[in-house]
């Protein structure tokens, strides 16, 4: 008999954060902001910093 544990609900909003912010990235790097590139927004480049390490981490 597999004994179910205890959903830790504390993952489930880290990993909601970190969809957040995956797709809050994709989207701005969609987004002209009047910079020569996207990759120079400095929140594009602080979200893809630890965007998916967090997500991939809070999964685990």
């Amino acid at each position: 008999m597999v004994v179910p544990t205890k959903r830790n609900i504390q993952y489930d909003y880290i990993k909601g954060i970190a969809i957040f912010l995956v797709i809050y990235g994709h989207t701005i790097s969609h987004i002209d902001i009047g910079q020569t590139s996207w990759w120079e927004n400095p929140i594009y480049m602080f979200i893809y910093m630890f965007h998916m390490p967090l997500f991939i981490f809070s999964v685990w």
